[in-house]
């Protein structure tokens, strides 16, 4: 395999996991799949065996962005570990671009859309959800945290925008953690970056609950957020330092045993739903607690995604059978499709379920949502990412140039 065929293949598996967070947020619209994933008592076979088997990982959604966050740290890290030269401004300013640009068009959009279109209504027959959306007036206080992405009042217009302020706000000291990492052994470099993180994040935890004042409460948990979910990042990112370690351990083996490792690879995703939320997480009403079971379960998952990385990036027959044409355009289009389909679900709710019983509406959302999805990609991020180069570009030409003056 090549390296533009594994990046490839991982894009594909980050448009499968988008696709996963779409039919997630569609299933939590309907309250027997909303109790389900709030650990609510409900009697309901289906949605039982759909959330506690492997088969929730069609709709594990918040899996799925600890997979977006691996997946970033694992490809922020490769231009470090392959020797390039990189020039920090010039990073940021691509990074901007390729995340910030996009996410600011969608949620611009989706702040008029709540402003025009909603009526601020409860569907009835609808989970909590879905009706914690649309649900008030947009303030201009909140439009000013939308542009400075400080985490606050998503749910209302865009809620998916949470993960987004972590992505940016980790990418800009990013460069300093995957230096370290290089520097450093594999055991080292976890563990000190496990410990620093863990630390942060569990203290700005504790301060959040000591602290009486509201705002600084939050932005308390807003900072121990990012350095929480900073630690998915490092697994990235050593992933990559040792892909090839890992793959000379693991393409030798049969086909047959990379099947079984993608098999463990389900279970561990799907860890919090088949065995350890069903018998400790109910039972805790502790925040502290219930955030060291949740870590646990994050911490399960990730080891998963490692696995199944590990496996692809190994394996020639599932790096061909992730690099068809329908599986790379989800990739393409995967940033776009995590915008969107909020967006998409409100607007059937409102209009085409005037037409049609609810729940064809909502079904027919992920049909809706790729092709809106691809739109965006074309005239929103490529456009993006096209200046992000642009303006890189000119800088390097200038910088070529002074030095050649000044010489």
């Amino acid at each position: 395999m090549n390296n533009s065929k594994r990046i490839d293949s991982l894009d594909s598996i980050r448009g499968l996991a988008a696709i996963s967070v779409v039919i997630f947020h569609c299933l939590v619209s309907f309250p027997i799949f909303y109790a389900a994933q709030e650990h609510k008592d409900y009697d309901n076979l289906f949605v039982k065996i759909m959330a506690n088997t492997p088969l929730h990982t069609i709709w594990a959604g918040p899996e799925a962005v600890l997979l977006f966050f691996i997946l970033s740290g694992f490809v922020l890290s490769l231009p470090f570990l392959n020797g390039k030269k990189i020039i920090y401004k010039n990073y940021l300013i691509k990074r901007f671009c390729r995340i910030y640009i996009p996410y600011l068009v969608i949620i611009s959009i989706s702040t008029i859309a709540v402003i025009t279109l909603a009526d601020f209504r409860n569907f009835d027959g609808l989970s909590e959800q879905f009706n914690n959306r649309w649900d008030h007036p947009v303030t201009f206080g909140a439009i000013l945290t939308y542009i400075f992405m400080l985490e606050s009042d998503y749910a209302n217009v865009n809620g998916v925008a949470w993960s987004l302020v972590h992505e940016m706000r980790i990418s800009i000291f990013f460069p300093l953690l995957i230096l370290f990492i290089m520097k450093n052994k594999w055991l080292k470099s976890l563990i000190y970056s496990l410990v620093v993180c863990g630390v942060m994040a569990v203290g700005c935890k504790v301060l959040s609950m000591m602290i009486p004042n509201e705002l600084g409460s939050f932005v308390a948990t807003s900072i121990g957020n990012t350095f929480y979910y900073c630690i998915f990042f490092i697994f990235g990112a050593l992933l990559a330092k040792h892909r090839h370690e890992i793959m000379t351990v693991i393409q030798p083996i049969s086909f047959g045993r990379k099947l079984s490792l993608l098999a463990i690879a389900v279970l561990l995703y799907n860890f919090k739903w088949l065995v350890y939320d069903l018998f400790l997480v109910k039972f805790s009403k502790n925040a502290l607690v219930s955030f060291g079971f949740d870590t646990i379960n994050d911490i399960v998952a990730s080891i998963g995604i490692v696995i199944l990385l590990s496996v692809v990036l190994s394996s020639s027959k599932l790096d061909a059978f992730l690099n068809r044409k329908i599986l790379v355009w989800f990739g393409k289009i995967s940033y776009s499709l995590y915008l969107i389909h909020v967006i998409v679900i409100m607007l059937s709710a409102y209009y085409i379920s005037a037409i049609v019983p609810m729940p064809v509406a909502i079904a027919l959302v992920p049909f809706i949502a790729l092709p809106v999805a691809h739109l965006s990609y074309k005239y929103i991020e490529l456009p993006a990412i096209s200046l992000g180069r642009k303006l890189t570009a000119k800088k390097n030409v200038t910088t070529k140039e002074s030095a050649e003056r000044v010489g």
